[in-house]
């Protein structure tokens, strides 16, 4: 194990100060060597898995138009289209929470946990 991180750690050291950039500043340097390190650990460590069941992929595209029209909004001055994002905004974010509360309902009544009364 710790013979793989040595050799790990010089082959990223090489591949930071033999950058063939124009400027090896300090900045490009830093910038280098967190590029590589975030690459090896989200390919090595991090496992993405969604805990989110209740995720559809309706729910999705309804979350990238809003980011959409979040994007147009943002440097737009027309109140028009500002307030048919925050009706965009408050559809959604009921939709997500009815689609949550069946998703932990039908949950719960799936369980096959038993239920412990407590004796007074």
């Amino acid at each position: 194990m710790v013979k793989f991180e040595i050799r790990l750690s010089y082959k990223i050291l090489e591949n930071v100060f033999n950058n063939d950039d124009d400027k090896n500043d300090v900045d490009s340097i830093f910038n280098s060597f967190l590029n590589t390190n975030l690459q090896i650990f989200y390919s090595c460590c991090y496992e993405r898995t969604s805990s989110k069941s209740w995720l559809t992929k309706g729910n999705r595209i309804s979350c990238r138009c809003k980011r959409e029209l979040y994007l147009l909004t943002r440097n737009s001055s027309d109140m028009k289209l500002k307030h048919y994002y925050e009706l965009c905004c408050r559809i959604l974010s009921n939709v997500i929470k009815e689609v949550k509360r069946l998703n932990y309902n039908k949950q719960i009544i799936n369980s096959h946990n038993t239920i412990k009364m407590w004796d007074t």
